[in-house]
């Protein structure tokens, strides 16, 4: 055999071997980047639940009969304690441990106020992030005791439990069921289409493209009112469609309309950038978009 393409095959195959080698670097180094973010929010939970009035057991949160929660009487430290709640209820929600999201929501009811709709937004998604998705039924009845109704929001939440485990049937059916509800306070909104949307596009590979195309032609359809989530996803919708020209008119009319860029739109915009043969001068836009 020429010395030449004895050279060349094994100077092929170092470099197989180096991509395998760093394959299983990153690979390590992403599952130790999750460790150490699961890791990092259960460090945040005994403090957390000091500010909620609660305490951590390792089966159980429980009410801290020492430490009662009293709402504050001004709207800033009303929303500081809100905010504490949601980031407890989330953290629970990220690591796995749903059955704890329902024992905060659950405690939250012998507080001397009303318990917000946000909450249970938050413990909807939060069993959704964890994929336990039968504790959805347990959070509706708490929320109904609790004297709050069916709303856009708790939809939208609904979706986006069930979108984060795949079941995109039913993201559609509970879609469906809001178009023809009477109540207005339970019709689709432009936070019901970006969801719908973004879940139709994270399954493109394994579902095809027509579940976003006529999620896409319902919503052109639509009188909803556009905000600028939407407006940012649809770089990305058409992006996945394979329509890379609308995808990049888009980006820039967002741009001349002057609605802030969001992560979704830039992200398309440079995998666009890079298709077969790079466009540097689109790369160069979009780094300069996101400098400003």
């Amino acid at each position: 055999m020429d010395k030449k393409k004895i050279k060349k095959q094994k100077e092929f195959t170092e470099v197989e071997e180096d991509e395998e080698i760093n394959q299983e670097k990153l690979q390590e180094l992403l599952k130790q980047v999750e460790t150490d973010s699961k890791n990092s929010k259960e460090q945040q939970i005994p403090e957390l639940c000091l500010a909620c009035g609660m305490i951590d057991h390792p089966d159980k949160v429980t009410l801290d009969p020492e430490n009662p929660v009293i709402l504050p009487d001004d709207e800033e430290g009303q929303e500081t304690q809100l905010h504490m709640f949601l980031s407890l209820i989330s953290i629970y929600g990220d690591i796995g441990k749903s059955n704890k999201v329902i024992q905060v929501l659950e405690n939250m009811k012998s507080f001397d106020f009303q318990v917000p709709v946000e909450v249970f937004v938050a413990g909807i998604v939060s069993v959704g992030e964890s994929n336990d998705l039968d504790k959805i039924e347990d959070i509706l009845r708490l929320m109904e005791t609790c004297g709050i109704g069916y709303s856009t929001m708790i939809f939208n939440a609904m979706i986006t439990a069930y979108g984060n485990g795949d079941n995109i049937d039913e993201c559609i059916q509970l879609f469906q069921m809001m178009q023809e509800e009477q109540n207005d306070a339970i019709k689709p909104d432009a936070t019901t289409y970006t969801i719908l949307l973004r879940i139709c596009g994270n399954y493109v590979k394994e579902n095809g493209k027509e579940p976003l195309r006529h999620m896409l032609a319902v919503l052109e359809d639509s009188k909803v009112e556009w905000d600028d989530s939407l407006h940012n996803i649809m770089v990305n919708v058409y992006q996945l469609l394979g329509d890379s020209e609308k995808s990049i008119a888009k980006y820039r009319e967002l741009k001349e309309k002057n609605i802030p860029l969001q992560l979704e739109a830039t992200s398309s915009i440079l995998r666009i950038s890079a298709e077969g043969k790079p466009n540097f001068e689109l790369m160069e836009e979009v780094q300069q978009d996101i400098e400003r």
